[in-house]
């Protein structure tokens, strides 16, 4: 899979899980059902001749609310689909492709916005280090409007929130910066002409940044903005106060530990091996285990124990087996600098 994007929809209850990914040019829709199967559904190929990445919402244009879907065009432009959840069989439009004039575009994001009824959509587009505002009226013409050239400098994916900033709900747009680190801007969407605020740039400790995504959280009133970095194949955290500070603090890197078990025999007995990788460096680990079988006076052998990982962030560990016969293993490790959880089972 090379790009993906996901809603929680209003199908099912409390709401199924709806995903597009893009593989090479093909675009393809998964679900996943509310339980209690919690059965993921697919693939179903949509669309073709795409790149970049795919950005899917549930609008409030219809009665249930259709699926609105952007993407890049593998030749030039971008193409916009949408899925009639109103109708039987839940049928996706036919393609229709804009802004072929601004030749290739690389990342794409789409929010729809309260402007208009029942509300516009709002995109931003980066095409090389430029990054370019459209946006769709809500009918009778619902039509692409823009480019409209906003920043330059840019990289990676921008990502577009409407917030609670302000009476109408400011834009807050972040974006990986071409220089390294990570820039904001913001759309005063109370001023006449709705303006842009000049770009901030923050985080270059950290060099260049490969993608983003950003939400506002119920932390802080009217709510912090919350945002995930990625660089390389490292996480770091990154969030801003309500106010009246507004300063980003971060980075914390976010690890994600992972870890694999298997049953080894050696002559000092039979052991649950676990191989851990990806936890906080030169730390440290909780270990806990349930060993259990389906049949003996002793069915389960649970237990805690601590192990260090090295300078990578892995450990191994090996739990001596009490019981005459083993069913199944379920392993928790909790990472004792983060308190992240990577869960195994055998």
């Amino acid at each position: 899979m090379d790009a993906i994007t996901m809603i929680q929809s209003n199908f099912g209850s409390p709401g199924n899980l709806e995903l597009i990914a893009r593989s090479g040019d093909r675009l393809n829709f998964f679900w996943r059902d509310s339980g209690p199967a919690f059965r993921w559904n697919g693939p179903f190929q949509i669309a073709s001749g795409a790149s970049g990445n795919p950005v899917l919402v549930q609008s409030r244009f219809g009665g249930k609310g259709n699926f609105e879907l952007l993407y890049p065009s593998a030749a030039g432009g971008i193409t916009f689909m949408w899925r009639n959840n109103d109708a039987s069989g839940l049928p996706w439009s036919a393609p229709f492709t804009f802004a072929q004039n601004v030749g290739r575009v690389d990342a794409i994001t789409m929010i729809q916005s309260n402007f208009g009824s029942p509300g516009n959509l709002e995109l931003i587009a980066r095409s090389g280090d430029r990054l370019n505002f459209f946006w769709r009226d809500s009918g009778p013409a619902f039509r692409w409007n823009g480019p409209f050239q906003i920043a330059s400098g840019a990289s990676g994916n921008p990502v577009l929130v409407q917030s609670r900033f302000g009476g109408k709900g400011n834009f807050e747009l972040l974006y990986p910066s071409a220089a390294g680190g990570i820039t904001f801007m913001w759309r005063n969407n109370d001023a006449s002409g709705l303006p842009w605020s000049a770009p901030f740039t923050f985080a270059q400790n950290m060099g260049r940044v490969d993608a983003i995504t950003m939400i506002q959280s119920n932390f802080g009133s009217p709510g912090n903005l919350e945002l995930i970095a990625r660089s390389g194949d490292r996480l770091n955290f990154f969030w801003r106060d309500s106010g009246p500070a507004f300063r980003w603090n971060g980075p914390s890197r976010m690890v994600i530990g992972s870890a694999s078990l298997r049953a080894i025999q050696t002559a000092s007995g039979r052991f649950i091996h676990i191989d851990g990788t990806g936890f906080s460096e030169n730390s440290s680990v909780k270990i806990a285990y349930d060993i259990f079988t389906n049949g003996g006076p002793t069915t389960h052998q649970t237990g805690e124990r601590s192990d260090s990982t090295d300078a990578g962030g892995s450990f191994t560990e090996d739990i001596k087996v009490n019981l005459s016969s083993v069913s199944g293993v379920r392993v928790n490790v909790t990472d004792d600098r983060t308190h992240m959880r990577a869960e195994a089972a055998l």
